[in-house]
């Protein structure tokens, strides 16, 4: 029987996360972000599934035994799930959960004790004729309603909680969003970071001037950025901001169905 805890049993989970790359399932555990937590058992669990709340971005840990069972109590509520750096023994499960299901590989960044301070203010130069602004709740309702950029508010499940916990830089013309650089998720001492770029705009730097102008209030504020690359443009973006590689770890992405693997995959990690 699966178990689905709360609260101060979902704490008890925090043993099972201490791989590195399970500091946003820490953050869940925590109750810092929203999420939904599954255990084989509800007092001693020796295996736990965390799903964030509003994306399909999960953490597994713990023994195999359970594996099939925590992953079935997926099925029916997000289209698509990625499972970040799952126990190699949770493999079968993982590949079993349906035809569509396979192995990706993202990139751990680092960033450096001190970020490049001087080149990050040279790249966070708006180009003419545009500004950069944090969002505020239009400029934010505009973003979501758009299929590009409906990621800018990161985990936060309102406009409100964005607005009241988030950080953010916009970059726009005219009032019109072009390039967007948010917090996506909020860790004890920074963000997670997420950018995206209006499709007509790519290969233009928006993406830089936007990344350099938050990497220099996060410095101003004495927080620090987490970035983890899903794709080459990313990996060399974050390069170019002033991170290094850490290291490459696997990632499971689950698609339901009835979805179109080719859609999920240039959703989750890019074209």
């Amino acid at each position: 029987m699966i178990h689905t805890l709360q609260g101060r049993q979902a704490r008890a989970l925090l043993p099972l996360f201490a791989n590195p790359h399970h500091a946003i399932a820490v953050s869940c555990l925590e109750g810092r972000t929203a999420c939904r937590v599954f255990a084989d058992e509800a007092d001693h669990p020796s295996a736990a599934l965390v799903v964030l709340e509003r994306f399909g971005i999960g953490f597994a840990a713990g023994q195999a035994q359970a594996a099939e069972a925590l992953l079935g109590s997926l099925h029916g509520w997000h289209r698509w799930y990625e499972i970040i750096d799952p126990p190699p023994d949770w493999y079968p499960a993982l590949a079993a959960w349906s035809k569509k299901s396979h192995a990706t590989v993202r990139y751990a960044m680092e960033a450096d004790a001190a970020l490049p301070m001087e080149t990050l203010r040279r790249l966070a130069t708006p180009p003419e004729g545009c500004a950069l602004r944090p969002y505020d709740e239009a400029l934010l309702q505009d973003a979501l309603a758009e299929p590009w950029s409906e990621d800018q508010m990161g985990v936060f499940l309102t406009v409100d909680d964005f607005m009241a916990r988030g950080m953010s830089v916009a970059l726009t013309r005219d009032g019109a969003l072009l390039a967007g650089c948010v917090g996506f998720l909020r860790h004890k001492d920074g963000y997670e970071i997420q950018i995206d770029t209006h499709p007509d705009h790519r290969g233009k730097g928006y993406a830089t001037c936007v990344g350099a102008a938050f990497l220099l209030e996060m410095a101003a504020r004495g927080m620090k950025p987490y970035w983890d690359a899903a794709n080459p443009a990313s990996f060399r973006l974050a390069e170019k901001l002033g991170f290094r590689f850490q290291r490459a770890y696997p990632a499971w992405l689950l698609i339901e169905p009835n979805e179109p693997a080719d859609d999920v995959a240039k959703r989750v990690i890019g074209p």
